[in-house]
């Protein structure tokens, strides 16, 4: 069977997002809500197949580069509770 490619427009041009067989190709987004359609779309399956997607060309999984992209976007957000930095983004 071959792997199903889904193209999505995003922020960082040329990041390809492996999910199982699948991938999830990024290409080059003005748009800064991209983010939140990639990002549903790998939670979403990652909750559905209970794996892990990894970002092709670092071998970094998605939870850990949502991190860094967390902490960039907020240094001390790495620091806060979960519940905490919800409540505040709310």
């Amino acid at each position: 069977m071959m792997p199903t490619r889904i193209v999505v427009r995003a922020p960082i041009p040329a990041n390809v997002w492996l999910l199982g067989e699948h991938q999830l190709r990024c290409g080059d987004a003005a748009d800064p809500g991209a983010y939140t359609s990639v990002d549903i779309t790998i939670r979403r399956w990652q909750s559905l197949t209970r794996k892990a997607a990894q970002l092709a060309r670092t071998g970094k999984t998605f939870n850990e580069v949502a991190k860094e992209r967390a902490s960039i976007a907020s240094p001390d957000a790495a620091r806060r509770p979960a519940a905490t930095a919800k409540r505040e983004a709310a």
